[in-house]
């Protein structure tokens, strides 16, 4: 009797093993399906190089293009590195149909602190189920 509690024991064991391996699998073929990318994100600098005696603003256009089947809700955001600072753009946050595309303008200017050298500008593109990142860079020269 002992014997069959001990068959029914590794049994049951064995189902347990076997259904969470197969959850994990279901899982991670879930996180598979549903990380599609559903945005295509690029930035530029224009100008892309500035110079510290005539120091200018720099504008930071983001075009943001929906490669997906849904109207995703985008907001688009920047982030400057030290000694670099940045304006929020006016409209950052729409919706986009699928193939549609827009373009959001952001305005970067080097603080007084600034020193020559590669400022790079971080761009985030967010919906409810992604983030997509890109960067541009600005040389600054003495």
């Amino acid at each position: 009797m002992s014997m069959k509690k001990h068959e029914s024991k590794a049994l049951r064991l064995s189902r347990v093993i076997l259904l969470t391996a197969l959850m994990l699998l279901l899982y991670s073929a879930a996180c598979t399906i549903s990380s599609s990318k559903t945005l295509r994100v690029r930035g530029s600098a224009i100008p892309p190089q500035v110079s510290l005696s005539e120091p200018r603003n720099v504008e930071i256009e983001v075009s943001v293009e929906n490669i997906g089947n849904e109207t995703q809700k985008v907001v688009v955001a920047a982030e400057g590195s030290e000694g670099i600072e940045i304006e929020s753009a006016s409209k950052n946050a729409f919706n986009l149909k699928p193939g549609e595309s827009r373009v959001v303008t952001f305005v970067a200017k080097l603080m007084k602190d600034a020193l020559p050298g590669i400022y790079k500008i971080e761009i985030y593109a967010k919906t409810e189920t992604e983030i997509e990142k890109t960067s541009v860079e600005i040389k600054v020269n003495k």
